[in-house]
């Protein structure tokens, strides 16, 4: 550190934004985690309350199946996807047309997911809506299904929109992870008559699977912490069809009357993070001894 000092004075400045704006709200959410707070209140210590109060919230159990029924369809739809795309996109005979669909994956990733949120709460409107269209165009003369306000139906619509777009950061994952293999490989794969399933079965799922856990934990992640998809197109509701524990704390900050059950929350939710990424990385390490 002493010889490289100009480099890490040089990072000093970013790591003073984190610990501005990322490690001391963290840390200002556990302290409120173990008080009564509010904004209309003092500050009220009452030890692990707030915690025993969300192991009883009737709300908080249905909120967190919702998250599993989210998190198993995005593995679906955020795997599967990306790695089809990216093989497809890597046995591409032309260099020139990597580089093409590549970049033609890439290029959308611009758009700001708010956007595509609502271009897809549009798509799923119950007259005008193209889902719709498209299905009385198709024959269909029923009534008109309301993809995000039947409690039938919206959940699975919050938990398949988007589909079947292509996740940018999961694909370079596993585009990267197949450009690491030895090409030597491949030509013995090859002249040994391995056909395209038993290719992928044994040279390439094994070379991936560091990525796959990578997009795994990832995307576990992002389903803990999303809420701006769910809020957007349905709220949460129609009832409790689509609450999701991210949501229930951000409603609980934004009405500033129960902080300290608000920041309780969001402590479990990061354990739960910690937890899965530990787990996920002693895998791992088992796996590569």
């Amino acid at each position: 550190m002493l010889a490289a000092r100009a480099a890490y004075l040089l990072l000093l400045p970013s790591f003073g934004l984190l610990a501005v704006f990322c490690y001391y709200p963290m840390l200002t959410a556990l302290g409120y985690s173990f008080v009564k707070f509010s904004l209309t209140s003092p500050a009220e210590f009452v030890g692990l309350d707030n915690f025993l109060t969300l192991a009883r919230d009737p709300y908080l159990a249905r909120s967190l199946l919702n998250m599993l029924v989210l998190l198993l369809t995005g593995l679906a739809k955020l795997i599967v996807l990306p790695l089809l795309a990216a093989e497809l996109v890597f046995w591409l005979p032309w260099r020139g047309w990597q580089q093409f669909f590549r970049s033609a994956l890439i290029f959308p990733a611009v758009v700001p997911g708010v956007v595509m949120v609502l271009v897809w709460k549009m798509i799923y409107d119950p007259y005008s809506g193209l889902l719709n269209v498209t299905l009385h165009a198709l024959g269909y003369r029923g009534a008109p299904p309301a993809w995000l306000g039947d409690e039938r139906l919206a959940l699975g619509s919050v938990a398949f929109y988007n589909f079947p777009w292509i996740n940018l950061l999961i694909f370079l994952i596993f585009l990267g992870g197949l450009l690491q293999i030895d090409r030597s490989l491949f030509e013995a794969a090859e002249v040994d008559g391995a056909g395209i399933l038993q290719r992928f079965r044994h040279l390439e799922l094994p070379a991936l699977r560091p990525k796959l856990s990578l997009a795994v934990t990832l995307i576990f992640i992002w389903s803990v912490q999303d809420f701006a998809s769910v809020l957007i197109l349905t709220g949460g509701g129609p009832g409790l069809a689509t609450y999701v524990p991210a949501l229930q704390m951000f409603q609980q900050i934004s009405d500033g009357h129960n902080l300290g059950a608000s920041s309780a929350l969001g402590c479990g939710l990061f354990l739960l993070v910690v937890a899965f990424t530990a787990l996920s990385l002693r895998y791992n390490r088992e796996h590569e001894s």
